[in-house]
């Protein structure tokens, strides 16, 4: 935990502040956390924490704790060359994988759609609530695939290396504007920490009209690859639960 004093904001908050960074090691102690933001020097003061994305247990732990999201930030850094993961992935693209598009069957969908698994998707809103989970987010996803077989415009492409399937994506075309939206896409055990979650996004562009997708602050491996791919933020957006009684 690093805590700065700044001194700073007095003159423009009227008050005195600290900001005070959470790191990765903080993240397991949650009651360590606010029990250091309860020392008695920041009795009146204005306190901005930051903390790292991804650990809702702490985030909520804050908000019960009366501090307010305010925003999510976005650290960027000047890429000159594309990484090592893109490098892996324009070398696999040319080798053994290869990318279907499964037929617009119950059955064919279906195989494809019994291969998502618990903890394949970990940084979504769902899995990482602690009132869900895992599990709740794998039966999400499935029924969220099923919805989507049902719409025209939705194709789902499925990639193998050596005929075992490592990747899907659902995409939807919007005609007005002329949209290839990505909807879904994940990496299934098989391919887990293979970078092929980066081959992934490379080939989900196409001819058919503009691709765009959204992502979660919480998924910063994903938003590097779309960085690598020239992609750049258009929209941003909060997101917000609340379990009424």
């Amino acid at each position: 935990m690093k805590v700065v004093h700044a001194v700073w904001e007095q003159r423009n908050l009227g008050r005195d502040a600290w900001e005070v960074t959470l790191e990765k090691k903080d993240m397991g102690d949650a009651a360590g956390v606010l029990a250091a933001l309860h020392h008695p020097r920041y009795a009146g003061c204005y306190v901005c924490v930051k903390m790292p994305v991804g650990n809702l247990h702490v985030l909520h732990a804050l908000e019960d704790d009366g501090f307010r999201f305010l925003e999510t930030q976005l650290h960027l850094v000047e890429a000159l060359e594309k990484s090592d993961v893109m490098k892996f992935a324009a070398k696999e693209s040319n080798s053994r994988l290869e990318e279907r598009v499964v037929p617009k069957t119950r059955e064919e969908w279906g195989k494809v759609i019994e291969k998502i698994t618990p903890g394949m998707f970990d940084t979504d809103r769902i899995s990482m609530d602690p009132v869900f989970g895992e599990e709740i987010a794998c039966k999400r996803y499935r029924n969220w695939c099923w919805d989507l077989f049902e719409n025209p415009a939705s194709v789902l492409k499925v990639a193998s290396i050596d005929g075992m399937d490592v990747y899907f994506n659902i995409f939807v075309l919007e005609r007005e504007p002329e949209i290839f939206y990505g909807v879904i896409g994940g990496t299934f055990p098989a391919g887990k920490d293979s970078g092929l979650g980066a081959l992934s996004c490379a080939k989900a562009s196409t001819a058919q009209g503009k691709y765009r997708t959204s992502v979660s602050t919480n998924n910063l491996p994903i938003i590097k690859i779309h960085q690598n791919l020239g992609r750049i933020v258009y929209g941003e957006c909060y997101v917000l639960r609340k379990l009424y009684p």
